[in-house]
């Protein structure tokens, strides 16, 4: 009875011995290859390039429209009234505004993008896996935010100044050089984008 006792004793050790080595050359399951993968650092070129985008048209548009407006206004409450003087007073002034809103709006536009994109040592990586997409800001293996969507509810991919926007909303975009591309390549991804029917600029 001893001795049984004693042999099923040994025999347990070497059980798990062999338990963990059968574990140890089981195969393992092999991490999938994305379909693109992407890296780029956010810096002040990054935020001033997104800045410059997105402030560009409104800048223009709404310097255009008060300029117009306001020529209107001088016409009507000036010149119409044969008071020149108030009416080229109104022309200088909206002069003036209408070059606020077209130089000065975007370097605000441009500062306040700073402040809210630029991370220390932080990058934007883009990974997709046939029909989702993972953005992601990192600093080193650290994720700062993460979102995931489908490659189709992608707003819009637009080239600018020698680097790509992926838009995720009307206002909201990340941005990646052709250089960051580890797998797959920029043009690459704008044509998989394409044939999933996302607007490419």
């Amino acid at each position: 009875m001893e001795r049984e006792v004693l042999e099923r004793a040994a025999a347990a050790p070497r059980s798990k011995a062999e338990a963990l080595q059968t574990e140890e050359n089981a195969p393992q399951e092999e991490a999938p290859v994305p379909d693109f993968l992407a890296e780029n650092p956010l810096g002040k070129r990054e935020a001033d390039i997104l800045a410059d985008y997105s402030s560009r048209l409104p800048s223009a548009v709404m310097a255009a429209g008060l300029l117009v407006v306001l020529a209107v206004f001088s016409w009507l409450l000036g010149f119409s009234q044969g008071d020149t003087v108030y009416g080229v007073s109104l022309l200088v002034g909206a002069a003036a505004v209408a070059a606020f809103l077209f130089f000065v709006l975007p370097v605000l536009c441009r500062r306040n993008t700073e402040k809210s994109l630029v991370y220390t040592g932080a990058s934007v990586r883009l990974t997709v896996f046939g029909e989702r997409l993972i953005l992601q800001t990192v600093r080193g293996e650290e994720v700062l935010s993460q979102m995931r969507l489908r490659v189709k509810d992608l707003i819009k991919v637009a080239e600018y100044r020698g680097c790509m926007l992926v838009f995720v909303a009307k206002s909201q975009a990340s941005i990646l050089s052709a250089e960051g591309f580890s797998v797959g390549s920029a043009q690459a991804f704008k044509a998989y984008c394409a044939a999933r029917g996302v607007p490419v600029k």
